[in-house]
C-alpha cells in the first residue's frame, strides 16, 4: 500500500467517529513514532507537548486540552498535499481544522498544520514522525479556561 490520499483519508478516519478524535487515531500509530507539536511563538510558555515527544507523551498532551473541553472536538480536513520529504521519504502534509465549545462556554476553534512522513517498509505504511503546526497561544488560553 502507498501513501496516498486514500490512504490518509483512512488514517485520518478516527478524527471524524464519535469517541475516536486525535486518540482514537495515536491508537493506530506505532509506539515509537515521534510527535513534534511546533510553539512557533516562544513568548507563549507552558505550552504542553511543545518539542518532541513519544506516543505517550503526544496522548498526555492531547488530553489536557481535551480536560478543557465539553466533549471531543469536531474535525474537519481541509486540504492533504502527499509527496516525498527533502530526504525522499513518503510525506503528507495535511490542514485540520478543530472546533469545540470549552467548559466555560468559550470557542475552541484552531487550525493544524501536520507534516507526517511515514515507514513504506512493512505492508502497510507507518506513521514515523508527525510535526504539528496550531496557534499554541488560543491552545493554552483553552486550557487554563477550565
Amino acid at each position: 500500500m502507498s501513501v496516498d490520499h486514500g490512504f490518509i483519508e483512512e488514517l485520518l478516519a478516527p478524527l471524524k467517529t464519535n469517541g475516536g478524535g486525535i486518540l482514537g487515531l495515536t491508537q493506530s500509530m506505532p509506539d515509537d513514532a515521534e510527535f513534534i507539536m511546533v510553539n512557533p511563538n516562544p513568548d507563549v510558555e507552558g505550552v504542553p507537548g511543545s518539542g518532541p515527544k513519544d506516543k505517550a507523551g503526544m496522548k498526555a498532551s492531547v488530553q489536557r486540552l481535551l480536560d478543557a473541553l465539553t466533549s471531543q472536538p469536531e474535525y474537519e480536513m481541509k486540504n492533504v498535499f502527499v509527496g516525498k520529504s527533502a530526504n525522499n521519504t513518503p510525506s503528507a502534509v495535511i490542514e485540520i481544522r478543530s472546533h469545540g465549545k470549552t467548559k466555560s462556554g468559550k470557542v475552541y476553534d484552531n487550525t493544524h498544520c501536520w507534516v507526517c512522513e511515514f515507514d513504506t517498509q512493512g505492508a502497510k505504511p507507518k506513521v514515523k514522525r508527525v510535526r504539528v503546526y496550531l496557534d499554541s497561544a488560543h491552545a493554552l488560553r483553552v486550557m487554563s479556561d477550565k
